[in-house]
């Protein structure tokens, strides 16, 4: 995120580029646009930026020639409400990026791997079978969405695929 005190680089911003676009993705995804203008039509993240960036823009004055400055107590309180709410949206935006990663495909190779192994396949030479692959696959799915559910971050998930192809792979050879 974008640091505090500074904002997302210029005056009444609180979000960089890539964090405004993500930000302006999950809107428009909470309020779509339909028949009725949506999140990005209503020009949301136009109010929430400059919200987020400081006391500058809190109230705005009646007759519309700008917004009013805090000072004293009223500004101090303000302040905590605001990193509040700044706390909670650096930690949003972390949290889509993580589950963004996952969702465009990296690892899927041992995901791969460790349901073939799991589905019958030997990493020595010979073959599985259709369906020993397709069990392997749901297992792996489970597994993978075990993983997720414990709140595991993605390089954790992917040594714990390891570890099972790893155990996998000393059953099938135990068995020989």
């Amino acid at each position: 995120m974008t640091d505090p005190q500074t904002g997302g680089g210029g005056a009444g911003t609180f979000f960089d580029t890539r964090q405004r676009a993500t930000i302006v993705a999950a809107m428009a995804r909470i309020i779509p646009s339909d028949d009725r203008p949506g999140a990005r039509e209503a020009g949301t993240i136009e109010f929430l930026d400059p919200y987020l960036s400081g006391l500058d823009f809190i109230y705005a004055k009646p007759d519309g020639s700008g917004f009013e400055k805090l000072e004293g107590k009223r500004a101090e309180a303000w302040k905590q409400r605001i990193e509040i709410i700044r706390a909670k949206y650096v930690a949003g935006i972390k949290e889509l990026d993580r589950r963004g990663r996952f969702q465009l495909g990296e690892g899927d190779e041992s995901s791969v791997i460790a349901a073939a192994v799991l589905g019958g396949t030997s990493l020595f030479g010979g073959f599985g079978s259709v369906v020993g692959s397709i069990v392997g696959a749901l297992m792996i799915g489970l597994i993978n969405n075990g993983l997720i559910l414990m709140g595991l971050e993605f390089s954790q998930q992917l040594i714990a695929r390891g570890v099972i192809i790893i155990l996998a792979v000393m059953v099938a050879r135990s068995r020989r």
